[in-house]
């Protein structure tokens, strides 16, 4: 194809793998990626200019800088598993391609999310559960769970299905767990669902990136990514680009009523080959659910998860502070990426109450956040501040000639679940994201 002829920006496929060594490529385990659109403009290659006194005015050849930049892209949050799960979620290292199952999307999902947060804790599954209270699950055993971590069940009365965070997990005979929040219902004691919890994927914050850093104690193993490949074909032959040493700066996610929700990501590119061949890519084979639009979800502010808030939507905005480690030795001139630091924050609007988010913004009160969106486990994606402060004054405003209130939400210290606060466990974290 010419350069008369244009390259459709609509056309293309994304893959995705984890690095084990920072900029080293693992093909093999390459995963198809469903998004919205790859945004390349970011990236950059500085025409540094060939300095020197001429006797003319004219320039010379340029020298070439560093290859990095960012590469941005928006998908549907997807769940892992288009039916009802019979037993634990696992999770594949996404940098290895000997890993058994084969490293998915949905495990690039998890380690893209792990790496910018911090770690995440992979399991969770029972059938014998019984006894159970609004205030604390009992079964027989709840090793394969982790305080801190979120868990599902259907509800006994409601005949619905319902979300809980564990706080405190208790050996004995039951073992039992006490929770963040009240839950709705008690878990099922008939039926199909009778005596089943549905464990999840609970990434969760942790300073020092013990899931890119730490092979003890890292949910993704012994060979955790350092960072990821993103291999993106285009429309023609030539519209192939190879991006290495990628690493999430930037995510967020928006959920609006009746709509399909999104997630931003922004990855920081460490070195970038547009390789002029290769593209015009087959179809890549997608295996998971479709997504769902932001229907019959639960948002709880409170201890109380029987009390829903009514919210048209929310948005949640990690607001990542990712640095380079520069490095002179390396390609793109950076040998590594960190994160300096984050800020998660919860948006929403509410029928204003001075009595509400008026009165906890005066008086700094914090109180257990909960969301979570999706009709079964398997497709369920819940968020949870532990103990969440208003952090901007809700002032008075109007929609649809209601009075509202905007309110922002931020974690404050968590340290009141069960285990000790650890690399690997989601126990006494701030802030959490769940699938399940």
């Amino acid at each position: 194809m010419s350069r008369n002829t244009p390259k459709l920006n609509s056309i293309g496929r994304l893959r995705i793998a984890g690095e084990s060594t920072y900029l080293t490529e693992v093909t093999a385990a390459l995963a198809y990626f469903q998004q919205l659109g790859l945004d390349r403009s970011g990236l950059s290659l500085p025409a540094l200019p060939n300095a020197y006194q001429r006797v003319d005015f004219h320039q010379d050849q340029i020298i070439t800088g560093a290859q990095t930049g960012a590469l941005s892209f928006q998908f549907n949050p997807f769940g892992y598993s288009e039916s009802i799960p019979s037993g634990a979620p696992t999770h594949s290292d996404p940098s290895d391609p000997g890993a058994s199952p084969a490293p998915t999307a949905f495990d690039m999902l998890i380690g893209i999310l792990s790496s910018a947060l911090g770690n995440a804790v992979v399991g969770g599954y029972t059938a014998d559960e019984s006894s159970s209270t609004t205030s604390q699950i009992s079964a027989t055993t709840l090793d394969t769970f982790d305080d801190g971590q979120a868990f599902a069940f259907r509800g006994d009365t409601d005949d619905e299905w319902e979300v809980g965070w564990f706080k405190a997990i208790s050996n004995g005979t039951p073992d039992t767990a006490t929770l963040l929040q009240q839950l709705a219902d008690v878990p099922a004691t008939s039926g199909t669902y009778a005596g089943k919890l549905w464990g999840s994927y609970t990434v969760f914050s942790k300073v020092g990136q013990p899931y890119n850093f730490d092979s003890s104690n890292s949910a993704a193993g012994a060979t955790p990514p350092e960072a990821f490949t993103l291999e993106f074909l285009g429309h023609d032959a030539d519209d192939s680009l190879t991006a290495l040493g990628c690493f999430p700066s930037s995510i967020s996610f928006n959920f609006e009523r009746g709509e399909i929700p999104t997630c931003d990501v922004t990855m920081s590119v460490g070195f970038f080959d547009e390789e002029g061949s290769g593209g015009a890519p087959t179809a890549g084979t997608w295996s998971f659910p479709l997504p769902e639009s932001v229907l019959n979800a639960k948002v709880v502010w409170g201890t109380n998860a029987g009390t829903k808030l009514r919210v048209s939507g929310l948005t949640v905005d990690l607001n990542l502070d990712v640095q380079p480690m520069p490095d002179v030795c390396k390609n793109g001139g950076i040998g590594g990426m960190y994160v300096a630091g984050m800020d998660p924050t919860i948006t929403f609007n509410v029928y204003r109450d001075v009595s509400e988010e008026v009165t906890d913004f005066a008086d700094q009160n914090g109180k257990p956040f909960t969301a979570w969106f999706g009709s079964q486990p398997g497709r369920i994606i819940a968020f949870c501040i532990p103990d969440s402060y208003v952090q901007e004054y809700p002032a008075a405003a109007e929609e649809n000639n209601a009075v509202i209130s905007t309110v922002v939400l931020k974690p404050g210290p968590n340290t009141g679940d069960g285990e000790a606060a650890a690399a690997d466990t989601s126990s006494n974290t701030p802030f959490r994201i769940a699938f399940l």
